[in-house]
Protein backbone atom coordinates (compact mmCIF):
# COMPACT_ATOMS: atom_id res chain seq x y z
CA UNK A 1 0.00 0.00 0.00
CA UNK A 2 2.90 2.24 0.90
CA UNK A 3 4.58 1.87 -2.60
CA UNK A 4 1.37 3.04 -5.06
CA UNK A 5 0.59 6.02 -2.03
CA UNK A 6 4.56 7.32 -2.62
CA UNK A 7 3.71 6.84 -6.52
CA UNK A 8 0.73 9.08 -6.15
CA UNK A 9 2.89 11.42 -4.57
CA UNK A 10 5.53 11.94 -6.82
CA UNK A 11 2.73 12.06 -9.95
CA UNK A 12 1.10 14.99 -7.98
CA UNK A 13 4.06 16.94 -7.36
CA UNK A 14 5.63 16.44 -10.64
CA UNK A 15 2.03 17.54 -12.04
CA UNK A 16 2.80 20.38 -9.91
CA UNK A 17 6.32 21.40 -10.94
CA UNK A 18 4.66 21.29 -14.92
CA UNK A 19 2.14 23.66 -14.02
CA UNK A 20 4.94 26.17 -12.54
CA UNK A 21 7.59 25.41 -15.57
CA UNK A 22 4.86 26.60 -18.28
CA UNK A 23 3.48 29.28 -16.06
CA UNK A 24 7.33 30.49 -16.19
CA UNK A 25 7.35 30.26 -19.86
CA UNK A 26 4.23 32.32 -20.24
CA UNK A 27 5.14 35.02 -18.08
CA UNK A 28 8.53 34.85 -20.16
CA UNK A 29 6.63 34.89 -23.34
CA UNK A 30 4.78 38.37 -22.22
CA UNK A 31 7.64 39.93 -20.68
CA UNK A 32 8.81 39.69 -24.18
CA UNK A 33 5.81 41.24 -25.72
CA UNK A 34 6.35 44.45 -23.45
CA UNK A 35 9.49 44.77 -24.66
CA UNK A 36 9.41 44.29 -28.46
CA UNK A 37 6.50 46.51 -29.02
CA UNK A 38 4.03 43.56 -28.53
CA UNK A 39 5.26 41.07 -30.94
CA UNK A 40 5.41 37.08 -29.84
CA UNK A 41 8.48 35.58 -30.27
CA UNK A 42 9.50 34.53 -33.35
CA UNK A 43 10.00 30.38 -34.09
CA UNK A 44 13.21 30.76 -35.57
CA UNK A 45 14.05 28.06 -38.23
CA UNK A 46 16.93 29.43 -40.13
CA UNK A 47 20.14 31.94 -39.47
CA UNK A 48 20.71 35.46 -39.32
CA UNK A 49 23.51 37.01 -40.68
CA UNK A 50 25.99 38.70 -38.92
CA UNK A 51 24.74 42.40 -37.31
CA UNK A 52 21.13 41.24 -37.81
CA UNK A 53 21.22 38.67 -34.66
CA UNK A 54 18.93 41.09 -32.26
CA UNK A 55 16.03 41.73 -35.04
CA UNK A 56 13.18 39.87 -34.62
CA UNK A 57 11.74 39.98 -38.25
CA UNK A 58 15.51 40.24 -40.21
CA UNK A 59 14.59 40.98 -44.30
CA UNK A 60 14.95 37.89 -46.52
CA UNK A 61 18.60 39.25 -47.78
CA UNK A 62 19.55 39.10 -43.79
CA UNK A 63 18.74 35.42 -43.20
CA UNK A 64 20.39 32.28 -43.67
CA UNK A 65 18.33 29.32 -44.81
CA UNK A 66 19.53 26.32 -42.34
CA UNK A 67 17.99 22.96 -42.19
CA UNK A 68 17.48 20.86 -38.62
CA UNK A 69 17.10 24.17 -36.97
CA UNK A 70 13.91 23.97 -35.31
CA UNK A 71 14.23 23.30 -31.63
CA UNK A 72 12.82 26.50 -30.61
CA UNK A 73 14.01 26.72 -27.08
CA UNK A 74 17.71 26.61 -28.24
CA UNK A 75 19.52 29.72 -28.91
CA UNK A 76 21.44 28.16 -31.97
CA UNK A 77 25.10 29.12 -32.67
CA UNK A 78 24.84 32.70 -33.83
CA UNK A 79 22.31 34.18 -31.28
CA UNK A 80 19.88 33.88 -33.57
CA UNK A 81 16.81 33.51 -31.22
CA UNK A 82 15.89 36.37 -29.70
CA UNK A 83 13.66 34.90 -26.70
CA UNK A 84 16.49 32.62 -25.46
CA UNK A 85 17.29 35.55 -22.68
CA UNK A 86 13.94 35.27 -21.26
CA UNK A 87 13.86 31.28 -20.60
CA UNK A 88 17.74 30.44 -20.21
CA UNK A 89 17.00 27.87 -17.85
CA UNK A 90 16.08 25.40 -20.47
CA UNK A 91 15.09 22.45 -17.50
CA UNK A 92 11.93 24.44 -17.39
CA UNK A 93 11.02 23.53 -20.68
CA UNK A 94 10.45 19.68 -20.20
CA UNK A 95 7.63 18.20 -18.21
CA UNK A 96 9.50 16.59 -15.07
CA UNK A 97 7.68 13.65 -15.39
CA UNK A 98 8.75 12.45 -19.18
CA UNK A 99 10.64 8.63 -18.55
CA UNK A 100 13.25 10.04 -21.58
CA UNK A 101 13.50 13.61 -20.66
CA UNK A 102 16.99 13.69 -21.31
CA UNK A 103 16.83 11.21 -24.71
CA UNK A 104 18.31 11.89 -27.77
CA UNK A 105 17.83 10.23 -30.71
CA UNK A 106 20.94 8.33 -32.29
CA UNK A 107 19.85 9.58 -35.93
CA UNK A 108 21.01 12.98 -36.94
CA UNK A 109 18.30 15.62 -37.60
CA UNK A 110 15.84 14.20 -35.04
CA UNK A 111 15.23 14.68 -31.25
CA UNK A 112 12.99 13.12 -29.05
CA UNK A 113 10.20 16.14 -28.85
CA UNK A 114 9.39 15.56 -25.24
CA UNK A 115 9.56 19.42 -24.44
CA UNK A 116 6.40 21.56 -24.13
CA UNK A 117 5.20 22.61 -27.23
CA UNK A 118 3.66 26.07 -28.91
CA UNK A 119 0.57 26.52 -30.69
CA UNK A 120 0.50 28.49 -34.00
CA UNK A 121 -0.53 31.67 -32.52
CA UNK A 122 3.70 32.34 -32.01
CA UNK A 123 5.02 34.40 -34.93
CA UNK A 124 7.18 32.46 -36.53
CA UNK A 125 10.21 33.78 -39.23
CA UNK A 126 12.09 31.52 -42.29
CA UNK A 127 13.48 32.90 -44.95
CA UNK A 128 10.83 33.86 -47.51
CA UNK A 129 8.47 33.06 -44.84
CA UNK A 130 7.79 35.87 -42.89
CA UNK A 131 4.57 35.85 -40.15
CA UNK A 132 4.16 38.71 -37.39
CA UNK A 133 1.63 38.29 -34.51
CA UNK A 134 0.71 40.86 -32.25
CA UNK A 135 0.07 39.72 -27.97
CA UNK A 136 -2.86 41.65 -28.63
CA UNK A 137 -4.51 40.59 -31.23
CA UNK A 138 -4.77 37.26 -29.68
CA UNK A 139 -7.64 36.28 -27.12
CA UNK A 140 -7.00 35.11 -23.31
CA UNK A 141 -9.14 31.64 -24.05
CA UNK A 142 -6.19 30.58 -26.27
CA UNK A 143 -3.51 27.90 -26.02
CA UNK A 144 0.03 29.40 -25.52
CA UNK A 145 1.97 26.16 -24.07
CA UNK A 146 0.88 22.49 -23.66
CA UNK A 147 2.77 19.45 -21.90
CA UNK A 148 2.39 17.17 -24.71
CA UNK A 149 4.93 14.63 -25.92
CA UNK A 150 6.32 13.53 -29.89
CA UNK A 151 4.18 13.24 -32.66
CA UNK A 152 4.87 11.25 -35.83
CA UNK A 153 3.68 14.32 -37.59
CA UNK A 154 3.21 17.68 -37.49
CA UNK A 155 -0.64 19.67 -37.25
CA UNK A 156 -2.01 22.65 -38.07
CA UNK A 157 -1.95 23.92 -34.46
CA UNK A 158 1.35 23.67 -32.96
CA UNK A 159 4.98 22.93 -34.41
CA UNK A 160 7.41 20.49 -32.65
CA UNK A 161 10.18 21.40 -30.25
CA UNK A 162 12.39 19.49 -32.40
CA UNK A 163 14.87 18.96 -34.72
CA UNK A 164 13.45 17.75 -37.84
CA UNK A 165 13.45 14.66 -39.19
CA UNK A 166 11.53 12.35 -41.21
CA UNK A 167 8.61 10.65 -39.13
CA UNK A 168 10.26 7.37 -39.00
CA UNK A 169 12.79 9.03 -36.27
CA UNK A 170 9.84 10.48 -34.15
CA UNK A 171 9.18 8.52 -31.32
CA UNK A 172 5.94 8.71 -30.59
CA UNK A 173 4.20 9.06 -26.81
CA UNK A 174 0.50 9.00 -25.17
CA UNK A 175 -0.10 12.65 -24.05
CA UNK A 176 -0.48 13.23 -20.30
CA UNK A 177 2.50 10.96 -18.68
CA UNK A 178 2.25 11.74 -15.32
CA UNK A 179 -1.27 12.71 -14.77
CA UNK A 180 -4.35 11.38 -17.26
CA UNK A 181 -4.40 15.19 -18.21
CA UNK A 182 -2.65 17.93 -19.92
CA UNK A 183 -0.92 21.32 -18.45
CA UNK A 184 -1.66 24.22 -20.75
CA UNK A 185 -1.04 28.13 -20.05
CA UNK A 186 -2.95 30.38 -22.18
CA UNK A 187 -1.94 34.33 -23.70
CA UNK A 188 -2.89 35.70 -20.43
CA UNK A 189 -0.86 33.57 -18.18
CA UNK A 190 -2.68 31.03 -16.24
CA UNK A 191 -2.30 27.52 -16.43
CA UNK A 192 -5.21 25.25 -16.46
CA UNK A 193 -5.32 21.09 -16.00
CA UNK A 194 -7.46 19.37 -18.61
CA UNK A 195 -8.14 15.63 -17.50
CA UNK A 196 -8.71 13.18 -19.97
CA UNK A 197 -11.35 10.08 -20.17
CA UNK A 198 -9.25 8.81 -23.28
CA UNK A 199 -5.92 9.53 -24.81
CA UNK A 200 -6.68 12.14 -27.41
CA UNK A 201 -5.76 10.75 -30.80
CA UNK A 202 -5.40 14.58 -32.30
CA UNK A 203 -5.77 18.45 -31.18
CA UNK A 204 -9.41 18.11 -32.57
CA UNK A 205 -10.01 15.48 -29.88
CA UNK A 206 -11.37 16.28 -26.73
CA UNK A 207 -10.78 18.06 -24.36
CA UNK A 208 -8.68 19.88 -27.46
CA UNK A 209 -11.55 21.80 -28.59
CA UNK A 210 -10.78 24.18 -31.50
CA UNK A 211 -11.90 27.43 -29.40
CA UNK A 212 -8.39 27.08 -27.53
CA UNK A 213 -6.88 27.10 -30.53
Amino acid sequence: MLLPALKGAKDQAQAIICKSNMRQVGMAVISFTTDREGYLPAFTGDGKTAGHRDELFPADENMTSMANFYRWFTNFTNNDNCFWDYYKDVSKLVCPSHPRRDAILAQVGSWDGNSYVVTEKFSRWQVGSKRQALMHTIGTEKFMLLERTALTGTTSYSFRALYTGTPGNMIPDQIGIHHKGTNAVFFDGHVDFFPFKHIPQSWSDAPFETKYF
